[in-house]
C-alpha cells in the first residue's frame, strides 16, 4: 500500500491512496512461508526431543540412568522417592520463574495469548529473545514435570520466528501477522504430522478471517512444515496413534449428545479453573513472582505423587492410551465403573496441576492438557456405554477420540482445527460425521455460555480485544496515514467562543481540533462543547476554558484497524494525527482521521476486494480544490484571525524526514 501527496496549482495537498498490490511483494511473503515452515518443523523437533531427554533423565523407569531409577537402586526409602518426585517440579518451577520474570515476560504462560497481543496491539512486533527464552524456560517447565503442553510453545517459537522475518522485511502490520500465523501453524502441522490441521490451527485462532492473501502462506508454510519431517526426520509421524474406529451402531450417534454436554461441563470447569489460579497468583502481592511457579510445583509433585506421574508434563503416553481404550476388551465387567471412576479423577487433577503450572506464571500450552482431559472424559463415558449396551459393539477408545477433538475444539474456539487434525492422525475419514456432530454442539454450547475462548479470555482482563479484528483483515494494512484527512481546520486556544458559531457554519465540521500559538495540539472542541457553554454563559470565555483535554491522538504509522479499535472502545468520532516537533517535545497535528475517512477506506478496500486484488485506486480527498482560507467568506472577518490551516508545512517536512530515514537505512 502507497500513498502519494500531491499538490495542485494553489498548493493544496490531494491524497491518492494507491491500492495497487505488488506481486513481488506477494512471492517474498510465500518464499519466506517455505523458510519458516522448515525451520519450524527443525524447532519443534528439536524442542520435542529436548523435553523428552530431561523428562527420561530425570523420571523414566526404563533409561539406564535416570534420576528415580538412581534412588530405587540405592535402596533409598519410599520417602526419599516421594521427595523426589515433589522437589523436581519445584526446582523446574523456580527457573521458569526467574526466566519469566528477568529474561522474557512473554514466555509467561500458554503463549496463545502473548501471540494474539504480539499480533493485535504491538503491530506484530514480538521481541528476538521470545522465541528463544520460550523454547527453554517451557522446556525446563515441561521436563521437570510440571504440567503443560508442547505445542503452545512450539506455535509461539514458530511465531516468533514469522515476526523476526516480518520486522527484517520491514513490513506492514497485516502482512507480519500472516507470517506469524504461518510460524504458529507450521508449528502444529510438525507435530501432529497434520499439514491441514496446522492451516486451520493458524486461520481459526489467529487470524481469524479468510482471504488468499493470508491463507496461502499458512498452508505453504504447514505443508513444508510436515514435508520436512518426512525429508529429513525419515517420516516423524503424529504423537498419537489413533486405531481405525467406526461406529458399529447407527445409535451411536444419538450419545454424542450427551457426550457433548459433558464435555463442555468439563471443558468449562477448565478454563474457569485456569482463570482463577491466574488470577490469585497474579494478585498474590505477597510472594516474588519468580517463586510462585516453584511453590505451584511442589503443589504439582503433591498431586503427582497421590495420583500419577503419568499425569505429569505433556502426558503424551497417557493420551496414548486412552486413545487405545485401556485393553477395555480385557477388563472384566467388576473393574470396570473402578477404571471410570479413575480416569474422571484423573481429569481433575490434570486440570489441577495445569492450572497450577500455567497460572503461576510458568511456560508452557494448554494444547496436550486440554486432549488428555477431553480423552480421559470421552474414555470414561465410552465405558459406561459399552457396560450398559454391551451388543452395539461401542469401544471407548472412539469416544475418547471424539472427547479430545470437543473440548479442545470448544475451549479454543477451533472446531474445524480439531476435526481436522483428529480425522489427520487416525486416517479414518468416515468418522468426519462423528466429529462434526461432537464438536459443532459442544462448541455452539461453549460459545453460549462463556464469554471467551481460553486464549482470548487472559486479554480480557487487560482491556485488550480481538473481536473486532474480524470485520476486515484488510484493515491491518492500511496506515493511518493513508486514511487521514490531511488539512486539518483548528482553531486557536484563546479565540473566544462565540467565534465558533461562524466555524461552524463555514465548515459544517461536528469538532475542530484546538492548538496554541506554536500550532502544538491542546484539545478538541465539539459543538456539543458550543451549546454546553452556551448554557453555562461561557459565550466570551476563550475556547481552552471549554475544550476536551487530553486529547485521544494517533501516529502515521497507525494502522486503520487500531485506530477503528482505539474509536470503538473511546467512544470518540475523531481521532488528531500527530508527530512529535523535536524542539519542543510537543505533539504537531499533521491531518484528522474521522468516522468519515474510515467509511470512505472500507469502501476502497471493498473494491480492492471484490477485483480479486487487481488495481483499484480511490482518490479520497481530492474535492477541495483551493487554500482552505480563502474559503472563508469576507462576511467573517474575524475567523480568519483565529483559524488555523495546518499540515502543509508539517507533512512536507514529514515526508522529507522519511526520504532521509529511508535513505540511510534503505531495505
Amino acid at each position: 500500500l502507497k500513498t502519494l501527496l500531491l499538490e495542485d496549482e494553489n498548493g493544496c495537498v490531494i491524497t491518492v491512496i494507491d491500492y495497487t498490490k505488488s506481486r513481488h511483494h506477494e512471492v517474498t511473503i510465500n518464499v519466506y512461508a517455505v523458510i519458516i515452515g522448515i525451520v519450524a518443523s527443525f524447532t519443534g523437533f528439536l524442542f520435542r526431543k529436548s523435553v523428552e531427554l530431561l523428562d527420561t533423565w530425570l523420571f523414566s523407569s526404563d533409561a539406564k540412568f535416570s534420576v528415580l531409577n538412581y534412588l530405587k537402586s540405592h535402596n533409598t526409602p519410599f520417602w526419599g522417592i516421594a521427595l523426589a518426585i515433589i522437589i523436581l517440579p519445584g526446582i523446574g518451577g523456580i527457573i521458569a520463574g526467574i526466566g519469566v520474570t528477568r529474561v522474557s515476560s512473554e514466555a509467561k504462560g500458554h503463549g496463545i495469548p502473548q501471540v494474539l497481543e504480539s499480533m493485535f496491539v504491538k503491530d506484530g512486533n514480538i521481541r528476538y529473545r521470545v522465541p528463544v527464552a520460550k523454547f527453554v524456560l517451557s522446556m525446563i517447565t515441561i521436563g521437570t514435570g510440571n504440567s503443560a503442553g508442547s505445542e503452545g510453545p512450539i506455535a509461539q517459537i514458530g511465531a516468533g520466528l514469522g515476526s523476526f522475518f516480518g520486522q527484517k522485511l520491514r513490513l506492514t502490520p497485516g502482512e507480519k501477522n500472516i507470517l506469524i500465523a504461518t510460524g504458529a501453524a507450521s508449528g502444529i502441522a510438525a507435530v501432529f504430522n497434520a499439514p491441514l490441521g496446522g492451516a486451520l490451527f493458524g486461520i481459526e485462532i489467529l487470524l481469524a478471517s479468510i482471504t488468499l492473501r493470508s491463507v496461502v502462506p499458512v498452508i505453504i508454510g504447514s505443508a513444508t512444515a510436515v514435508t520436512t519431517n518426512a525429508l529429513m526426520f525419515g517420516g516423524v509421524s503424529s504423537v498419537f496413534k489413533v486405531p481405525p474406529y467406526r461406529i458399529n451402531h447407527p445409535a451411536e450417534y444419538f450419545f454424542l449428545i450427551p457426550l457433548a454436554f459433558i464435555i463442555v461441563l468439563v471443558g468449562a470447569l477448565w478454563q474457569k479453573t485456569l482463570s482463577l489460579f491466574e488470577k490469585w497468583f497474579d494478585d498474590f502481592d505477597k510472594m516474588p513472582d519468580w517463586l510462585k511457579p516453584g511453590v505451584a510445583g511442589l503443589l504439582v509433585g503433591s498431586l503427582l505423587l497421590m495420583s500419577t506421574l503419568e499425569l505429569r508434563g505433556s502426558s503424551y503416553h497417557l493420551i496414548q492410551e486412552t486413545l487405545l481404550g485401556y485393553g477395555y476388551e480385557k477388563l472384566s465387567r467388576d473393574v470396570i465403573f473402578t477404571v471410570v471412576l479413575t480416569l474422571f479423577l484423573y481429569a481433575m487433577v490434570k486440570i489441577l496441576v495445569t492450572s497450577l503450572t500455567l497460572g503461576s506464571g510458568a511456560s508452557g500450552g494448554v494444547f496436550s492438557p486440554s486432549l488428555l482431559m477431553g480423552a480421559l472424559t470421552g474414555a470414561a463415558f465410552g465405558m459406561v456405554l459399552a457396560y450398559f449396551f454391551p451388543s452395539m459393539g461401542i469401544h471407548p477408545g472412539l469416544f475418547a477420540v471424539l472427547g479430545m477433538a470437543a473440548l479442545f475444539g470448544s475451549v479454543a474456539r477451533a472446531p474445524l482445527t480439531m476435526i481436522i487434525i483428529s480425522t489427520e492422525m487416525s486416517g479414518e475419514y468416515h468418522l468426519f460425521p462423528a466429529l462434526m456432530i461432537t464438536v459443532s454442539i459442544s462448541f455452539l454450547i461453549h460459545n453460549y455460555i462463556m464469554k471467551e475462548s481460553i486464549y482470548t479470555e487472559p486479554l480480557i482482563k487487560y482491556g485488550i480485544t480481538t473481536h473486532i479484528r474480524t470485520t476486515d483483515e484488510a484493515l491491518n494494512f492500511i496506515l493511518v496515514e493513508e486514511a487521514m484527512t490531511p488539512e486539518v481546520i483548528a482553531i486557536f486556544e484563546d479565540a473566544p467562543v462565540n467565534i465558533l458559531q461562524e466555524l461552524f457554519m463555514v465548515y459544517h465540521h461536528m469538532g475542530y481540533l484546538v492548538v496554541d500559538r506554536h500550532y502544538q495540539l491542546k484539545g478538541i472542541v465539539t459543538l456539543h462543547d458550543v451549546q454546553k457553554a452556551i448554557v453555562q454563559g461561557k459565550f466570551d470565555a476563550p475556547i481552552k476554558e471549554i475544550m476536551s483535554s487530553p486529547v485521544i491522538t494517533v501516529t502515521p504509522e497507525t494502522t486503520v484497524k487500531k485506530a477503528l479499535d482505539l474509536m470503538y472502545r473511546k467512544g470518540v468520532g475523531r481521532l488528531p494525527v500527530t508527530i512529535m516537533d523535536k524542539n519542543t517535545n510537543k505533539e504537531i497535528p499533521i491531518g484528522i482521521f474521522t468516522r468519515s475517512d474510515l467509511v470512505k477506506t472500507l469502501e476502497s478496500v471493498q473494491v480492492l476486494l471484490e477485483r480479486d486484488h487487481e488495481i483499484a485506486m480511490k482518490n479520497i480527498n481530492s474535492k477541495i480544490r483551493e487554500p482552505l482560507l480563502n474559503t472563508i467568506p469576507s462576511k467573517y472577518p474575524r475567523l480568519k484571525e483565529y483559524v488555523v490551516k495546518l499540515s502543509y508545512d508539517w507533512i512536507a517536512a514529514y515526508e522529507r524526514s522519511k526520504e532521509i530515514k529511508e535513505t540511510s537505512n534503505p531495505k
